[in-house]
């Protein structure tokens, strides 16, 4: 089997169960990064179920960690929960990983969110918690996975803090951004959104194949979302704050992307699939 999805959010998709055992007949592994704490045990404990196969990054998503600290999600709602969360509760987070560094082969996803976090006080916090994080893995020796939407440069700033492998998780920057990101070495990962985008494939076409891995954040970006319904089966108590549920993209979708850099790069599918799945191991040491 070829083909190994880098980034994806098994703990989103509804009855992940079923998705590892679907995913088992079309590919080599899934790696799945938790954005928030209180998914992390779910998933290691489906790792430790598929430890041949499904691998865990834990981390502290930035909007993720606006939330943890203030009690927001991402669309600025106040957090139904009663728990209120300090930053003294990212330090307990910490500790969680470091008992846990065993199980996990990545600390991810984290990093800058200036789409989303607009505000001074948070866009400090989340810099103060991206930084906890780098040292976090840098402790660990373990790799990191990297969110980056419109913060480009204050995340390249703050990575030069980083001592461990470094994946550009959704690569949405410049030309002369992604040459930084090369000159350090970092892997560049492109999601599923590449199968339709020119822009992206232009930025996959300038990247080494040694350092290209696949990936397709789902159950987001499904290149073909016209059968994305509502699931109505679902009570609102029963949705997280910020529900995907009702999303279709896959793990196996990263065939979607390989299809699409191989015809760019006039290679067969497979080659593009057996380099990626190559680089994915050597990443994340699996």
């Amino acid at each position: 089997m070829l083909g190994i999805d880098c980034h994806c959010h098994l703990e989103y998709m509804r009855e992940p169960d079923k998705v590892v055992a679907e995913a088992r007949k079309k590919m080599a592994g899934i790696v799945t990064s938790v954005a928030h704490p209180k998914q992390a045990e779910q998933m290691l404990a489906l790792s430790e179920k598929n430890k041949d196969f499904v691998f865990v990054c834990l981390g502290l998503h930035p909007t993720e960690a606006d939330y943890f600290c203030f009690g927001r999600n991402e669309s600025g709602r106040e957090s139904s929960d009663s728990q209120h969360h300090t930053e003294g509760d990212v330090e307990k987070y910490i500790e969680f990983i470091k008992s846990n560094k065993k199980k996990i082969v990545g600390i991810g996803e984290v990093g800058l969110d200036y789409h989303h976090i607009k505000e001074e006080e948070k866009i400090d916090l989340s810099k103060k918690v991206f930084l906890q994080m780098i040292e976090l893995a840098n402790e660990l020796k373990k790799p990191l996975v990297i969110h980056c939407r419109n913060a480009m440069p204050d995340t390249l700033k703050i990575l030069e803090a980083a001592k461990t492998p470094v994946m550009m998780h959704f690569f949405s920057g410049t030309v002369e951004e992604l040459q930084t990101c090369l000159e350090r070495g970092y892997y560049i990962s492109f999601t599923t959104m590449t199968s339709k985008s020119k822009r992206y494939r232009k930025i996959a076409k300038k990247t080494p194949l040694d350092k290209i891995l696949l990936e397709t954040d789902a159950p987001w970006l499904d290149p073909d979302p016209s059968q994305d319904t509502k699931d109505k089966e679902l009570t609102d108590a029963q949705r997280p704050l910020f529900s995907p549920y009702n999303l279709t993209n896959r793990p196996w979708f990263i065939y979607k992307t390989a299809e699409k850099l191989a015809k760019d790069r006039k290679l067969k599918k497979e080659t593009i699939l057996k380099k990626t799945t190559e680089n994915a191991k050597k990443f994340f040491k699996i």
